[in-house]
């Protein structure tokens, strides 16, 4: 094996373009090498790393209370960026622009209700969403957004609320289908 050493590559030809290897050739990149991109090449700076986690069973609110959903399944987690067992965010230790996405069905008593979900960064809601649920029904509620998180101290979670008069207010995990108990979701991706 010989090792070429350089400040910099450039083509030999007006061609313009400097080919490394042929198809096939693999190149490795070690650990702690860093690639800046400086031109219009894709594929640089996106590592699409993130979460997906659930409820695990149904939960009992509180009427007018604002509660902290505590997802406790990880379904997906290869960075361990969830706490799925003591504070229940997503706290990532990579800084960036995340997708969330949070999904969730209310179960009622026999009043009306509204419900509302609420996306949180570092204690302070974001992005909220409400909807109308009709008496004894499950009302499903889905909201989403983009948070700049810097990769130490940020942190996401959700929380829901459900105002209706009548008694039996719950965030229904297992929903119209009771062998299905990813129904409360929530997942996060970073973009850039």
């Amino acid at each position: 094996m010989s090792e070429l050493k350089s400040d910099k590559l450039s083509p030999r030809t007006s061609s313009g373009t400097v080919v490394l290897g042929t198809s096939g050739d693999t190149f490795e990149v070690p650990s702690g090498v860093t690639l800046t991109n400086n031109g219009t090449a894709n594929g640089f700076g996106v590592s699409n790393e993130g979460v997906a986690v659930h409820l695990s069973a149904d939960v009992s609110l509180t009427r007018n209370v604002r509660t902290k959903v505590e997802f406790d399944v990880e379904d997906y987690d290869p960075e361990g960026w969830f706490d799925s067992t003591t504070n229940y965010r997503f706290q990532p230790d990579v800084s960036g622009a995340y997708f969330i996405d949070a999904c969730l069905l209310h179960g009622n008593g026999t009043g009306a209700d509204n419900i509302a979900m609420y996306i949180y960064k570092n204690g302070a809601e974001v992005f909220s969403n409400q909807v109308f649920q009709a008496s004894g029904t499950i009302g499903a509620m889905h909201s989403s957004g983009i948070v700049s998180l810097n990769g130490s101290s940020d942190y996401v979670e959700i929380y829901t609320m459900g105002t209706s008069s009548a008694l039996g207010i719950t965030l229904d995990a297992n929903g119209w289908n009771a062998t299905n108990t990813t129904e409360c979701r929530m997942s996060a991706m970073r973009l850039t």
